[in-house]
């Protein structure tokens, strides 16, 4: 599939683990990722940017929020990490709404070549579960009202 758009890649470091609850009532420490670089996305339209998407270096992420115990089928930084990574930027951000961010998570994967039927899984458990997580994050300072 042809990527429309430009890409700037990204470095990462390990700045934390974070202790999270698993399905089986265990908890693990799972690596938060920091952004050392900004990642930016571009689209243009007949030579002109239409869409641009920058999450700024600090940024933190864990790629995609899949339980410890789905890693051995969906790794949390699959092929899918970078759109995951654009993802958690957008659920932050409250002018954004929801469906919108788990639409372009659908659609980055598309472009980074997921296989459509675990686009399809994780895309809909995003939908499923995604919520909760919105919720619970802090907003971007730049984003609060």
């Amino acid at each position: 599939m042809s990527r429309p758009f430009t890409l700037q890649a990204p470095s990462f470091k390990i700045t934390r683990w974070e202790r999270r609850r698993c399905w089986l009532f265990f908890r693990v420490d799972v690596p938060v990722w920091t952004l050392t670089t900004p990642l930016i996305f571009e689209s243009a339209l007949d030579g002109v940017v239409a869409l641009r998407l920058e999450i700024p270096a600090g940024e933190e992420t864990d790629f995609a929020s899949i339980p410890p115990e789905l890693w051995p089928f969906l790794p949390p930084a699959g092929r899918w990490a970078l759109a995951a990574v654009f993802h958690d930027g957008l659920y932050r951000l409250p002018a954004v709404p929801r469906f919108l961010a788990d639409a372009f998570f659908y659609q980055a994967m598309g472009w980074f070549d997921v296989p459509f039927g675990q686009r399809l899984a994780i895309y809909y458990a995003v939908r499923i579960f995604g919520g909760l997580c919105r919720r619970a994050q802090p907003t971007t300072p730049e984003a609060a009202p």
